[in-house]
């Protein structure tokens, strides 16, 4: 099973899969994240880190408050995962910004607006 494919990266989708389905039951109650949507993951091929980027399904909602909001959620997902995942060494986590999804907003913003005009 999983021959060709990269330990980092059946690791980190599956990091990845856990986490949105926390997300998407409300086992996460932070307020902060409830429009939260994981947009992928990057993990480096010691397993030591992985970047866990995110958006929002509300444009209007403060990416920074978002950050915090898995920042303070971090020990919760880390210890719940640890319960799923069993590794002997638990990669840090660094919750970023997908700035690809913004750009892909202003993209359909152009789009809306020549086809107004």
């Amino acid at each position: 099973m999983g021959f060709g494919i990269k330990r980092n990266t059946r690791v980190g989708g599956l990091i990845k899969e856990e986490i949105a389905k926390m997300l998407v039951k409300g086992d996460i109650k932070d307020p902060r994240l409830i429009d939260a949507v994981i947009t992928g993951v990057k993990m480096t091929d010691d397993l030591g880190l992985i970047r866990i980027y995110f958006s929002t399904m509300n444009r209007d909602h403060p990416i920074e408050d978002i950050e915090k909001g898995f920042n303070s959620a971090k020990g919760f997902i880390k210890t719940k995962l640890s319960k799923k995942l069993r590794l002997k060494k638990f990669p840090e986590f660094r919750f970023e910004y997908d700035k690809s999804v913004e750009s892909g907003y202003r993209v359909d913003d152009l789009i809306k607006e020549s086809l107004s005009e």
